[in-house]
């Protein structure tokens, strides 16, 4: 069994894996549950890993071929020829294969440490430490590089804190606040403007740091 890489119209990955597997076709489309900050308020929502890319594994690729090529949204195989299907290394086939899960992925688990860093402990970015390149602390995103074919994708993959150190977060947040907002007898703009931009600073450098 190997693995192969396919080039497909943006936004079709999940429609067409869909339509591949009715046809008897291993197809993966890999997808993450983000964690998205809306409302003040942390929350998931589907998000597919690889734009433009989905994964076929077969035995003998010849056999599902023309069957994968005349899918709508099919662009053509990744291979050294563009076209001509060539198999993923097998240090390649594990990363999808680890990304793919059983399903789409949580968001990987962090702890701060004692230095300000953070230390994965759980999910795909524990697994990927050595491929991480940017870490996007406001956002709880972290970009990634994984090969694919030989070249380097560039994904990004999210997380949240653990348990104990989310609690943490959200109580420190809710005490700075109100320190600086106005009493419920006091009007916002009755402050002086120092203040308030002390307020928003102390808020959004927190933010910055968690």
């Amino acid at each position: 069994m190997s693995m192969y890489a396919l080039q497909v119209m943006t936004g079709m990955e999940a429609e067409i894996t869909r339509k591949l597997r009715g046809k008897g076709v291993d197809a993966r489309c890999l997808q993450e549950r983000r964690m998205i900050r809306r409302g003040g308020k942390w929350q998931e929502q589907l998000y597919t890993l690889f734009p433009s890319y989905i994964f076929v594994s077969t035995p003998d690729v010849y056999r599902v071929y023309y069957a994968v090529c005349h899918e709508d949204g099919v662009l053509h195989w990744l291979g050294a020829t563009k076209g001509t299907p060539e198999a993923l290394s097998a240090h390649e086939e594990a990363n999808i294969l680890w990304l793919a899960g059983d399903g789409p992925l949580p968001p990987s688990e962090a702890e701060m440490q004692a230095d300000g860093t953070l230390d994965f402990t759980s999910g795909p970015l524990a697994h990927l430490k050595d491929m991480l390149e940017k870490v996007n602390r406001h956002d709880r995103r972290v970009t990634v590089r994984v090969p694919v074919g030989g070249e380097d994708k560039t994904i990004t993959l999210s997380y949240r804190l653990n348990g104990r150190q989310q609690c943490y977060e959200a109580r420190h947040r809710r005490v700075v606040c109100r320190m600086v907002w106005p009493r419920p007898d006091q009007n916002r703009r009755s402050l002086p403007a120092s203040a308030v931009c002390h307020c928003e600073q102390a808020v959004q450098g927190n933010l910055r740091r968690v």
